[in-house]
């Protein structure tokens, strides 16, 4: 029981680090939302630019997206975070991953040139 516990742990672990990849990457360099981070990243109001930062910074992005994906994980599956500490190790683990495959796909994989505000 307890390897079927751990193998589902891992599977959901991986969808979550390529979903948050996936997201990341529509988020913060597609040219469909480009127009809502200059919106934000030019805004006046101080909370609207930090939100601009965010979804402009990959990295920034992937931390606020794993925390989403971790409460997706916790709220079908609660029995497999037994406390506050799993959930936290659960959102390094899927930002962390996400950058890895990010570098990975940003040095193996041509992008199209897209809107994004970091360059």
């Amino acid at each position: 029981m307890l390897s079927m516990v751990v193998m589902l742990y891992f599977i959901f672990l991986f969808i979550s680090i390529v979903a948050n990849e996936a997201i990341v990457e529509l988020i913060s360099k597609s040219v469909f939302f480009s127009p809502l981070r200059e919106y934000l990243f030019k805004s006046n109001n101080k909370i609207l630019s930090f939100f601009g930062k965010v979804v402009s910074c990959p990295y920034c992005c992937s931390v606020w997206t794993a925390y989403f994906f971790a409460f997706i994980v916790f709220v079908f599956t609660k029995a497999y975070f037994s406390s506050y500490v799993g959930i936290i190790f659960f959102v390094l683990l899927v930002h962390k991953g996400s950058n890895i495959l990010h570098d990975i796909s940003d040095r193996y994989f041509v992008k199209p040139a897209g809107g994004d505000l970091n360059e």
